[in-house]
């Protein structure tokens, strides 16, 4: 009877099992939800860095915004991120973006949720990247 009250072998598997679910869980939790942040982080700037040069590499003016959110469009349905989810602005420094010497300012937001895997608890995170180009 002294024996069996001295056997410890249960306590090691439920050791083990807390430390995983306190530790672990938590731990894949982060990484997972940054690989995913960073995913899109890198995937909006390529795209935003894309259109801006198809802006300015444009040989006609009018055509050059509907250029660089095409580009950026496939682009980021390269990275596999929907259309509908993401949304893509041109903007100039000046009146004329075509006139040389102008900044093309290119602006690529997306609303990324952030999964708790409750129910509850998740979070969304507007990750907006901007890329700037200088016409010649």
């Amino acid at each position: 009877m002294k024996n069996f009250m001295k056997c410890e072998c249960a306590n090691v598997t439920l050791e083990f099992i807390a430390v995983v679910v306190a530790l672990m869980l938590p731990t894949m939790y982060i990484a997972i939800n940054s690989i995913g942040v960073a995913q899109t982080y890198m995937a909006q700037q390529s795209a935003a860095r894309a259109a801006a040069r198809a802006f300015v590499t444009s040989s006609q003016a009018n055509q050059a915004q509907v250029r660089a959110k095409a580009v950026a469009q496939t682009v980021l349905s390269d990275f596999k991120i929907p259309q509908r989810e993401v949304r893509t602005s041109v903007t100039c420094s000046s009146r004329r973006c075509s006139s040389a010497g102008a900044i093309v300012n290119v602006t690529v937001s997306r609303s990324y949720l952030i999964q708790s895997g409750f129910p509850f608890g998740n979070k969304k995170l507007q990750i907006v990247v901007t890329q700037s180009a200088m016409t010649n």
